[in-house]
Order: C-alpha cells, then sequence, then structure tokens
C-alpha cells in the first residue's frame, strides 16, 4: 500500500523480503520467528494476500514455529487466517 502511494523509498525494487527471511533463518535456525504487528498495511486484495502469506508459511514454517503479534491494521486477519485454514 505505501509503494503504490510512493511513500517508500526506492519504490522500483523487487520485494525480496522473503528470500531474506529464509536466509536468515537459514543461517540462525531459530526456534520461533515472531512478526510484530502490522502484516497488513491497508485494504489488501485478498487473493494476493493469501498467496502471499502461504508463501511466507510454507517457506518459513518447516523450520521454524511462526507467530504474529497483531497490529491495529491486522485487526480482520485472524478471521481469513480461520477461513484459509
Amino acid at each position: 500500500a505505501q509503494r503504490r502511494r510512493g511513500a517508500l523509498l526506492p519504490v522500483d525494487t523487487p520485494d525480496d523480503t522473503l528470500e531474506r527471511l529464509a536466509a536468515l533463518q537459514r543461517d540462525y535456525q531459530p526456534a520461533r520467528i515472531v512478526f510484530l504487528g502490522d502484516l497488513v498495511h491497508a485494504v489488501a486484495d485478498e487473493p494476493v494476500l493469501r498467496a502471499e502469506l502461504s508463501a511466507l508459511v510454507a517457506r518459513l514454517s518447516p523450520g521454524s514455529e511462526l507467530r504474529v503479534v497483531l497490529g491495529n491494521h491486522d485487526l480482520r486477519l485472524p478471521r481469513r487466517l480461520v477461513e484459509w485454514g
């Protein structure tokens, strides 16, 4: 959402967040990864959000327990996660 508004720089850089997280997980082998709030900053397209979260869980959960501390923008996220299984 912020990149679409031009608020985060650089806006033309490919998003390699998942690959960087996976590399950190591989290097440090944490028992748990905790995401600290606001996984969703604004209303997101649900199919895209579901695909992104599914990719994140599929990539990181085999090596670590994943936890999410909900932020103020994540209010609808728990319901969506239950709906998506």
